[in-house]
């Protein structure tokens, strides 16, 4: 039963040990296939973070072998809970560390700072002052005019700052406006005063200033200096091969940078260029870089003159063009001076750079928080990486917008339902270094409420996304531990520990056999970071995204750095190695214009270019709109569903079976669901297929490109079963929050295979004669209580904290051909045994043991034994769990069928 591992936690690792494989052997799918079939482990995507602290060699080796007893074969030391971290005890923790994991035949990563985010470099700049970051602020002062022979006094300034421009606007109203050509007041300072003959009207004096106080963190890295940016070099990644250099490229597997950012602003996602009162990036040839990313429209000299429109609006048309080419530069700056130079290194040093940003409700594009642009932020990584954490997701809301522990204590579920996962999953398959590799940090800070149930919902979200590679997140020597939980094992305090590990496995399967092929997405998105980056965007990408989704067309996202690489051929878009029917810009009220005829230029070409909205952008700064077909919701899915293929989106046989979903984009017989479909060269083709719906299950029918026989894999038992089939079309039947794999061109070899679940039949209530119930608790003191089926545990006086194992026992009576046990209301996990065969560990809400094989064919009389282990979060009661719900524990019913 559930608990026979707790103990021993290299049980778990045991099973496969030995027949190990590396994704890197070969794509094909059917070999893939041939690997989970055989029982040969995924080692290498998975890699949870280890905090460490200081502890005792042994107990590090404990938590190690937790790490290794969940399947696990990787993981990600964590640098911030280390208080010596790169002083001497640091070095001795991690040379142990990496000797146990080489024991062990794992592989080590770090978090590549002693504080959070990426780009405190270990506190190197505290000795070096002359790296700090530099930026650009902003003040202003109204005079009225005329005036002859006036003088105003400057905005004071403190020791080390300086006027980078001083220029007067005249006045165009209320509310801050200001319009026309700019005064230079620079020639006039003398003597500390600016001697200007005030001009008839109102007048604002703008004061940009060149500052080395950068707010809130002015020990962070320079984005803008390559200088600065190396002092992460030479503070972390040097002395680690310094110290390690033996282990590089073996049992080091590389580094990982966590949400390095500009952090020029702090307290929320929303620091776009004018925000009242932000700071800005700066660099001394500022004013150089804008003149060459605005195309040489201005001088360097008139862009000195027009700094002030970064800051505050201008009643013409130049700040939009101004703005975004800043971005521009500040993404490519970031992109040239960070991650490009950390990625570098690490592959010169034979070791790989993976990590993330903050993406959070469109952080990516943005500063602050952000690193201007995803794609240019995380193009010279290793793998596309993201995180889900803070209870950013929760199962339930795919419209609305719910409370969680993030700015403004709330999360946007149009952005992580429908635009995150697809982000990293474009990048990776559009940028070949990256092997089609996608990251995920998940699970992390959602408290101990997030039990199995609720992980396993998230983790197939992220892979039906297109996330192969998973960073849960964490494990943690030191228990209790405030910070950020779950925390995997918990010293043995976890009870849904050995389930964890069960987990890892379904995780590891799925990656690996959505890892081979290649996407078959028919569509291309613009990513259209630039549209903000200008002003006035009316659509957001998640709006277009949510769109596709729902109507299952697959579909990639492109950015402005490959619109010089496409091509069109006929009328379909070419990409690299990837092509597409048609090019959707979602609506943009402004686009750079130059960005604007690539588009237009495609369109001539012959591609369907589809702006997904009423307007057309207009280019900046010219204002020309461009000649692009614009659609509303139903005519751009109408349109599309005439020129995409059959592989590019899910179809559905509607009138075959069963019931729907509420319709979303208009269409009443879509169901809520996701998909992700690969094929190799040889043909063959995985088919996963993850429910949105939460609460109600799903039936329909797969409409199948062609006839061959599919067969279901079941990633958590690792067995296959027969779906019903009828030529091209395949019935499918999803639990709340299911998902299912159906593989084509496999044959198991076995003669035929049992029949996948259907849950058609009407189960009826079984006769339980229920003896007792055990609590089990997480020390493993035992207790008889009088709690039946269908009695929540913690809602009794006295047991509410209780988390363990409930363990019913009694006689279950069957009928001949009786194939399957049914339990409802599981809080959480459950396993069974029927006259001492093992039934398996299953998770619920609803859950099912399959009979076939338990001698139980002629019906009768059969000893039941039921383990139960309830969430955590009953008894460790944190402060990230008040978001969640707890489910009851125990069960309610048992029906047979």
């Amino acid at each position: 039963m559930i608990d026979d591992a707790i103990n021993d936690t290299a049980a778990l690792g045991a099973a496969g040990e030995g027949n190990t494989m590396k994704h890197d052997i070969d794509d094909r799918i059917l070999t893939r296939v041939e690997d989970v079939a055989a029982g040969r482990e995924a080692t290498e995507y998975i890699l949870p973070f280890l905090w460490i602290h200081g502890e005792t060699h042994e107990r590090l080796g404990e938590e190690i072998n937790a790490v290794y007893g969940a399947g696990i074969r990787e993981f990600c030391l964590e640098s911030r809970t280390h208080e010596q971290f790169g002083r001497e005890q640091w070095w001795e923790d991690m040379g142990f560390v990496l000797r146990r994991a080489g024991e062990l035949g794992m592989r080590v990563w770090l978090l590549d700072d002693k504080r959070f985010p990426s780009g405190y470099a270990n506190g190197y700049l505290a000795d070096h002052p002359e790296l700090k970051r530099i930026v650009l602020r902003a003040e202003y002062r109204d005079f009225a005019g005329p005036r002859k022979g006036s003088a105003i006094l400057p905005a004071p300034i403190r020791e080390g700052e300086s006027f980078v421009a001083v220029v007067a606007y005249p006045r165009t109203g209320n509310d801050g406006k200001y319009g026309g050509e700019g005064i230079d007041l620079m020639p006039f300072l003398r003597g500390g005063k600016f001697y200007w003959d005030v001009p008839a009207g109102a007048w604002r004096v703008f004061y940009v200033i060149r500052s080395p106080y950068a707010p809130g963190a002015p020990e962070w890295v320079d984005m803008f200096s390559p200088e600065s940016c190396r002092a992460m070099i030479h503070a972390v990644y040097q002395p680690h091969y310094d110290h390690f250099k033996e282990y590089f490229g073996n049992t080091f597997a590389g580094f990982f940078s966590d949400e390095p950012c500009f952090f020029n602003d702090f307290g929320g996602y929303y620091s776009i260029v004018g925000k009242d009162n932000m700071v800005l990036p700066y660099r001394d040839d500022l004013c150089d870089l804008l003149a060459e990313a605005g195309g040489g429209a201005n001088t360097p000299e008139q862009i000195r003159l027009m700094l002030p429109m970064l800051f505050y609006d201008h009643d013409g048309g130049a700040g939009p063009a101004l703005r975004g080419a800043y971005m521009d530069v500040a993404s490519k700056q970031f992109a040239a001076n960070f991650t490009r130079l950390l990625g570098e290194w690490s592959r010169a040093h034979g070791v790989e750079y993976i990590g993330h940003i903050i993406e959070d409700q469109n952080t990516h594009q943005r500063l602050g928080h952000g690193p201007a642009h995803y794609f240019r932020a995380l193009e010279h990584m290793d793998m596309a990486g993201i995180d889900i954490v803070l209870n950013q997701m929760i199962p339930g809301f795919t419209d609305v917008d719910h409370a969680a522990p993030v700015f403004a204590n709330r999360a946007d579920p149009e952005f992580f339902n429908y635009l995150l996962a697809r982000l990293p999953a474009s990048l990776a398959r559009l940028t070949p270094a990256m092997r089609g590799r996608t990251m995920c940090e998940i699970f992390g800070a959602f408290g101990w409420a997030e039990g199995l149930p609720m992980m396993k919902t998230l983790l197939d979200h992220m892979l039906v996304g297109g996330i192969n590679h998973f960073v849960p997140h964490a494990f943690s020597p030191k228990f209790p531990d405030p910070d950020c939980p779950p925390h995997f094992f918990a010293r043995g305090r976890d009870r849904q520990y050995p389930a964890f590990g069960m987990l890892m496995r379904y995780m590891a399967r799925l990656s690996h056999l959505l890892s081979g092929g290649n996407y078959l997405a028919d569509v291309a998105v613009l990513y259209n970071a630039e549209a903000e980056w200008c002003g006035g965007r009316t659509e957001t990408l998640q709006q277009t995204a949510k769109l596709l989704d729902r109507a299952h067309f697959a579909f990639d996202m492109i950015w402005e750095d490959l619109l010089h690489e496409c091509v069109v051929t006929g009328d379909r878009l070419r990409v690299r190695d990837r092509e597409y029917a048609a090019l959707i810009v979602p609506e943009s009220r402004l686009l750079p214009e130059q960005m604007l005829a690539q588009l237009q230029a495609l369109a001539d070409a012959g591609l369907p270019v589809l702006v997904h909205g009423e307007n057309a952008p207009a280019g900046v700064p010219n204002g020309v709109s461009a000649a692009l077909r614009c659609l509303n919701d139903a005519a751009l899915l109408g349109y599309l569903d005439g020129i995409v293929s059959p592989s590019g989106r899910l179809t559905l046989a509607t009138a075959a079976y069963g019931s729907f979903a509420p319709g979303t984009a208009g269409d009443a017989s879509l169901p809520l669901l996701k998909y992700y479909r690969a094929v190799d060269n040889a043909g063959a083709e995985v088919l996963f297929l993850h429910s949105e719906d939460d609460f109600a299950p799903l039936r329909f029918s797969v409409e199948l490109t062609d006839d061959r026989p599919r067969r279901i894999y079941d990633a958590w038992s690792g067995h296959f079963f027969a779906p019903r089939q009828d030529g091209r079309r395949v019935d499918i039947y999803l639990p709340p929050s299911g998902s299912v794999l159906l593989v084509s061109g496999f044959d198991t070899g076995d003669g035929p295979l049992a029949e996948f679940d259907y849950a058609d039949n009407a189960p009826r209530p079984a006769r339980f004669d229920w003896e007792r119930t055990t609590l089990v608790y997480p020390g493993h003191e035992v207790e008889v209580v009088p709690f039946a089926p269908g009695v929540d545990v913690t809602a009794q006086p006295g047991y509410e904290t209780f988390h363990g194992i409930i363990r019913y026992e009694g006689m279950l009576e069957l009928r001949p051909g009786d194939r399957f046990l049914r339990l409802t209301g599981v809080g959480e996990i459950a396993s069974a045994s029927l006259n001492g065969v093992e039934l398996g560990t299953e998770i619920g809400p609803d859950c099912a043991f399959r009979l076939e094989n338990c001698g139980t064919s002629e019906g009768g009389s059969f000893r039941l034994v039921l383990d139960i282990v309830n969430n955590p979060g009953h008894d460790l009661r944190d402060g990230f769990s008040t978001f969640l719900t707890l489910p009851a524990s125990g069960i309610s019913n048992l029906f047979v069928n």
